[in-house]
């Protein structure tokens, strides 16, 4: 957790010490185990995520070991609440276990659970997306519509499953993933290998964006009201023009900047921004018009030699 303090130089009136002041609480790590064979290229891809501990569990059959091992003096407090995502790749838990994780993602599940029933390890054409949920926060900033599937694995998603990303051929991907539920589950029913996801952006995307859902509300700080009155000299514009200007710190009684003879754009008395009627227009239509200036130039040079 770290305070930020900010203390201007120059008189203004955001309080009485001039001083404005906001906690921003320190977002806890998330633990991801990733449940597959080693596969250096997909890995990078979660390690680069900011503030993960990642860690590779393998064989499947190794989990129930795992998890069962007393980790308990191990960890702080704080460790134990941190949120947690498992993502099973070509691989599933086994109900024989007994346990079940609290947040998981499927990729290319070969075998029917909780997480759907598999009709056929793959459909009988390329799946092409048809549309996705682009305001679930899950897929917030994704672009899929050129993704390409070689195949995808055929599956009934339960009828509690909400659809993310469909296809002409089938979802693609499906779960419970809101904060509503207490467990959350999301399948990808298509292998990483076949397909472009993973060389774009949205892969890594995606796997952020389910990470920064499971970090708790109360992370997130909320703005207090700063001490004593609040005013401002600023006033909205309806368009503010191109120019290089700038605020002085100790404006003149005219309300212009004290350097406004070398300023291209100064603040007039009512606060509008005046500029140079030149300084409206780019350099390259200066450049254009010049050309064309010159093109007309030479032609009636030309037209003039050739007449006489």
């Amino acid at each position: 957790e770290a305070r930020l303090v900010f203390s201007s130089q120059w008189n203004d009136a955001l309080s009485a010490d001039d001083t404005a002041a906001f906690d921003v609480k320190a977002a806890r790590l998330a633990d991801v185990y990733w449940v597959s064979e080693p596969n250096l290229f997909l890995d990078a891809a979660i390690q680069a995520l900011p503030q993960i501990r990642f860690q590779r569990v393998w064989p499947p059959e190794s989990i129930p070991d795992w998890v069962s091992v007393d980790v308990e003096s191990e960890v702080s407090q704080d460790d134990k609440s941190n949120p947690q995502l498992w993502i099973f790749h070509n691989t599933t838990p086994d109900p024989a276990w007994d346990w079940e994780p609290e947040n998981a993602l499927f990729i290319a599940p070969p075998e029917s659970g909780y997480w759907g029933e598999v009709v056929s390890s793959e459909v009988d054409e390329i799946p092409t997306v048809s549309d996705w949920q682009e305001d679930h926060p899950a897929f917030k900033n994704l672009d899929l519509a050129s993704v390409f599937f070689r195949s995808a694995i055929q599956m009934q998603p339960p009828t509690s499953a909400e659809t993310f990303v469909n296809s002409f051929q089938g979802p693609l991907m499906f779960g419970n993933w809101s904060e509503e539920d207490a467990r959350r589950w999301m399948v990808w029913s298509f292998e990483l290998t076949e397909t472009d996801f993973v060389f774009r952006t949205a892969y890594p995307s995606a796997l952020a964006n389910l990470i920064q859902t499971l970090r708790p509300l109360d992370q997130i700080s909320t703005a207090r009201d700063l001490p004593g009155t609040t005013e401002t000299t600023l006033q909205k514009h309806e368009q503010l023009l191109a120019g290089n200007w700038r605020m002085d710190p100790n404006p003149s009684e005219s309300g212009e900047t004290t350097d406004a003879k070398n300023s291209e754009a100064v603040l007039s008395e009512t606060g509008n921004v005046e500029t140079p009627w030149w300084s409206i227009f780019p350099l390259w239509w200066w450049a254009l018009a010049a050309a064309l200036a010159w093109l007309i130039g030479e032609w009636i040079l030309y037209t003039r030699r050739v007449t006489e």
